[in-house]
């Protein structure tokens, strides 16, 4: 506690975190990381002259900064890619204020993917409530093609319930817990991050889209420990694969669960390698199962929302065994599918047998 308060001390007067001054007082800007550099690019293309707090020490969050710059504009835009992590602590710092805060919660800034210059535009005129005119448009993608399809509504605090991810978390969490020898956790990128903000979370370490596999097998030859690697379907094909390939090289007896839900869920429902869908014209799936019995590596196919217990003996007998497992804790996204996001998905594999 006594390291948080002087930390946020620290924070609070780093010069990593600064205003910068603009001619225009009714609407201010909050943003961090390389978001600074697109959106003085864009403030320029748009000749305005907007006040900004460049946030360089975003956790802590420097509160006491924030609420200097409020007082100094009308309104605040928060700008950030991804989740609104930074959105989510300006409201905190700021919630005996009366100041409107703009961003993705207000659905001025796109949820799903990368932030561009039309987008931004946009949610500075209605925040003005008046017309800009952008200087440069070179590379500015049109708006439709940069938005989901599907209505978006991400979990931002926890999983939602009947999350198959969670089911496959709180099987892991019940198996730990009978375990005599330490059991090292190593999640991915993707939905399994939210067990990260929960009190009782056991994700040990992340490391980057892909990593987990890898980073288990490392800690299990380096360090003799058991070891657990969770990632997603899409992170699975996206880099996973060669991890799990060298842990079957190298006779590493990793434990690899991946949570398949079958789309590319955190960042607006879009197929991935295991999909097929004709409407995008994706022709080819190739499903997990396929690839594993190409490396003739020993694997299980379960849903872990109906089959917790199954699941759990499983996971027991992979860390009391000396061989590479794999399993498949496959299920549907709650959100996808109330979005409609899988009728225009094909999951039979097309490539394999």
């Amino acid at each position: 506690m006594k390291k948080n308060l002087r930390l946020k001390k620290i924070s609070g007067e780093s010069e990593f975190n600064r205003i910068e001054n603009g001619i225009e007082k009714d609407l201010g800007i909050i943003v961090s990381g390389n978001t600074y550099s697109f959106l003085k690019r864009i403030l320029v293309s748009l000749q305005l002259d907007l006040p900004i707090l460049k946030i360089g020490f975003v956790n802590p969050t420097p509160y006491t900064k924030i609420l200097e710059f409020s007082k100094q504009v009308r309104d605040l835009l928060v700008v950030e890619e991804v989740q609104p992590f930074l959105e989510e602590e300006v409201k905190l710092a700021l919630q005996q204020s009366s100041i409107n805060i703009f961003g993705k919660y207000s659905n001025h800034l796109p949820w799903a993917n990368e932030l561009n210059p039309l987008a931004l535009k946009d949610a500075i005129e209605r925040i003005l409530n008046k017309s800009l005119k952008m200087m440069d448009m070179i590379g500015a993608p049109k708006p439709s093609a940069r938005y989901s399809r599907y209505t978006i509504k991400p979990c931002l605090k926890d999983f939602h319930p009947q999350c198959p991810h969670l089911h496959t978390i709180n099987s892991i969490k019940k198996v730990i817990k009978q375990c005599r020898e330490e059991v090292i956790i190593v999640g991915d990128v993707g939905c399994m991050t939210l067990d990260l903000r929960r009190e009782d979370s056991i994700i040990d370490t992340i490391v980057c889209m892909g990593a987990s596999p890898s980073i288990a097998s490392g800690i299990i030859l380096g360090g003799k420990k058991k070891a657990i690697a969770i990632i997603g379907d899409s992170s699975f094909y996206h880099n996973g694969l060669l991890g799990l390939m060298n842990a079957i090289h190298t006779q590493t007896p990793l434990t690899l669960i991946i949570v398949d839900n079958m789309i590319t869920a955190q960042t607006g429902f879009q197929p991935n390698i295991g999909t097929a869908s004709e409407d995008l014209e994706i022709k080819r799936a190739l499903k997990i199962e396929s690839i594993l019995n190409a490396l003739n590596v020993r694997y299980h196919v379960l849903n872990p929302v109906k089959e917790d217990k199954l699941l759990q003996e499983i996971i027991i007998n992979s860390l009391n065994s000396n061989q590479c497992t794999v399993i498949i804790a496959r299920g549907k996204c709650p959100l996808a599918e109330e979005a409609g996001a899988y009728k225009s998905f094909n999951t039979v594999d097309t490539l394999g047998s």
